[in-house]
């Protein structure tokens, strides 16, 4: 029998709608698309409509353009300062899960989903999350409706993971473009 606080985690390429050569990532947790359960959650915390926006997995090109997104992925920490991941994925001890899901926009840090991921021996852990630039909006602007809530993501998850599935799943995903580089279960 399965262990119920485990987690399963499926990683795949899905094309865009408007240019099939563009892909993301879509996560799907025991069979549930992450970006279902994100905008259920902000529903249910009653976040409205103008703060929700919609997510789609991180494209591609970041596992090709920054060399610690795939390794962020796997909870190694970058070695340079969080200025030099503009446009990386990478905030601070985070890692973008979710972009930006507006056909017209396409810009990575638009309204990122990020969060910590920690490795032990056995198990890989998603936690702490957070959406930055709603934070920074409600921060900003004195009737943003998230104002007052010092953590709108308290209560998602924890999300974990058997190591050696995260490990089998990353690494399909990774063989399957030409930027990627397979992790080590051992690492």
């Amino acid at each position: 029998m399965a262990d119920a606080s485990i987690n399963h985690i499926q990683l795949r390429w899905i094309a865009s709608e408007v240019n099939p050569a563009y892909r993301w990532v879509k996560i799907m947790i025991d069979e549930r698309n992450l970006v279902d359960l994100v905008t259920e959650w902000e529903s249910r915390i009653k976040l409205s409509v103008k703060s929700r926006n919609e997510y789609k997995g991180v494209p591609e090109y970041l596992f090709a353009q920054h060399e610690y997104y795939a390794d962020a992925w796997f909870g190694f920490r970058p070695v340079a300062s969080v200025d030099d991941h503009y446009g990386s994925g990478i905030y601070g001890d985070k890692v973008s899960l979710l972009e930006c899901g507006n056909r017209r926009c396409g810009v990575v840090d638009c309204w990122p989903f990020t969060c910590e991921i920690s490795v032990t021996d056995d198990l890989v852990i998603w936690h702490s999350f957070e959406n930055p630039v709603r934070t920074e909006l409600a921060l900003e602007f004195d009737d943003h409706d998230v104002k007052g809530i010092d953590d709108p993501y308290a209560g998602f998850g924890p999300f974990t993971f058997l190591k050696s599935e995260y490990v089998v799943e990353l690494n399909a995903l990774l063989k399957d473009t030409e930027y990627g580089r397979p992790v080590s279960s051992s690492t």
